[in-house]
């Protein structure tokens, strides 16, 4: 009887394609517009993405992830850990799997259900282009 319901219900859901991280924030799964999170994230005045490059540099690691940590509590609405939340390693976790998630989805090739189609003819040119620039061969 209940494996009937579930696989009524994961045909009802498979037909619909949604784009919606989730993600685990200490005591729930969270589901989050992905663009509302990514407007959010790079709005933050704390957030700077030169920030992910400086985690491998151990003399500041430990600033970097408290920072980090910061803008995804606000972010991603993550309390702290004493609150039933996270750990400042699992929220830059959850910023890690974000940012991954955001590159599968561009590099998939699926259009999201809200672009639109494109009704305008092409605008490239059959004629390649050259290059004006000279290449003198000094040496």
């Amino acid at each position: 009887m209940f494996a009937f319901i579930r696989d009524a219900w994961e045909r009802r859901t498979r037909s619909k394609i949604r784009f919606v991280f989730r993600y685990w924030n200490g005591s729930n799964r969270v589901f989050g517009d992905p663009m509302e999170l990514y407007r959010a994230l790079q709005s933050h005045p704390d957030y700077s993405e030169s920030n992910l490059s400086l985690l491998g540099q151990e003399a500041i690691q430990n600033q970097i992830i408290g920072e980090l940590a910061t803008v995804v509590r606000d972010v991603f609405k993550i309390p702290q850990l004493a609150e039933g939340g996270l750990t400042e390693l699992e929220c830059v976790q959850v910023l890690g799997e974000f940012i991954a998630y955001c590159g599968f989805q561009k590099k998939s090739g699926v259009q999201m259900p809200t672009s639109p189609e494109t009704t305008e003819p092409s605008s490239q040119s059959s004629v390649p282009e050259t290059s004006t620039n000279a290449v003198s061969d000094s040496t």
